[in-house]
């Protein structure tokens, strides 16, 4: 089976979601574009539990929304998971969840301030919050995620739905997921303390430098 691997770690990333409290049930979806064929996708079915998904049941789909192999009804949301890549060549893997922390700002249709460094570093700043669109209108909701995105952030947060978590692997959406809820969680607390002190500005692109050229292990 073609990308095989990339399958496994899909599926793995999928149940880990579950196992970290990103989602109940089969709500959300993760895709990854494919290494050597950058203009397609490979995307979670919809509505199957993750705990039962097999390799074959994901699906790939290029950046025009053809389906280009697989037996399963693709993710509903592969409208946003298209536009994203269309929009976005930095941009290798997404994954859409419903984190209670970050989902409650969702419904108070909030953005999530530049508060900690972490946050400005791995995803540019702070995470904006688009507009509300009913999830059944899935071609609005891929073009108000792409301008809720902008041209450098890697988060999102889908007005009344959930936050969108995106990467230069699906390895650091996951750790973007992870990051935005536990923003969100200080966010919330912040307010019994007076509220949360943004980042400086002139900072922000600082310490995202500093993230993508001098952070870690540089070979």
């Amino acid at each position: 089976m073609k990308y095989l691997d990339l399958r496994k770690e899909i599926i793995i990333a999928c149940r880990e979601m579950v196992e970290k409290n990103l989602v109940i049930g089969t709500w959300g979806n993760i895709s990854v574009r494919l290494p050597d064929e950058p203009t397609a996708f490979l995307i979670t079915p919809s509505g199957l539990d993750y705990f039962a998904t097999k390799t074959e049941d994901l699906v790939i789909v290029d950046l025009e929304g053809n389906i280009l192999a697989g037996h399963r009804k693709c993710s509903s949301e592969v409208q946003l998971h298209r536009l994203i890549y269309k929009n976005r060549k930095d941009i290798k893997a997404i994954l859409h969840n419903h984190s209670p922390y970050a989902s409650t700002l969702c419904a108070a249709q909030k953005p999530i301030p530049p508060l900690a460094e972490d946050l400005v570093q791995i995803v540019g700043g702070g995470v904006d919050v688009t507009p509300y669109v009913a999830g059944r209108n899935h071609l609005q909701l891929g073009k108000a995620a792409c301008r809720a995105l902008g041209p450098e952030k890697f988060a999102l947060l889908l007005a009344n739905h959930g936050p969108v978590a995106c990467g230069r692997s699906l390895q650091e959406a996951m750790v973007i997921a992870l990051i935005v809820e536990k923003a969100a969680k200080m966010y919330l607390w912040a307010q019994l303390v007076g509220g949360a002190k943004e980042i400086p500005t002139k900072d922000i692109q600082k310490e995202r430098e500093h993230f993508l050229y001098k952070y870690g292990q540089k070979e």
